[in-house]
């Protein structure tokens, strides 16, 4: 992937790496356990970033935008679940490396 150009990159993120996507299971389980008091925000963050650690250090960035979109899906499909998924942006979004 390295020898791709920047976009092709880009795509191919888009499509692999969206927690809500891929990785939804494991980020749906670890949001409840948040909400649960059993897990908190600091060790979800910590896994996101595992998650992501393929992808350099601006992965967050770089995946954004699907982010947002499958989670814009979800949604629409499940919006009983509207808790969770403000969760999930939050703990996403607001990384504590991010505060200053």
């Amino acid at each position: 992937m390295a020898d791709m150009p920047m976009a092709d990159r880009s795509a191919s993120v888009t499509r692999e790496a969206t927690l809500p996507g891929r990785g939804r299971p494991g980020f749906d389980e670890r949001a409840k356990a948040v909400v649960d008091e059993e897990l908190d925000a600091e060790s979800v963050q910590i896994w996101i970033d595992s998650e992501l650690k393929n992808y350099g250090a601006d992965a967050r960035l770089l995946v954004a935008r699907a982010f947002r979109a499958c989670l814009a899906a979800r949604r629409q499909r499940e919006p009983q679940r509207e808790s969770l998924h403000a969760l999930q942006e939050e703990l996403f979004f607001h990384h504590p490396k991010d505060a200053s």
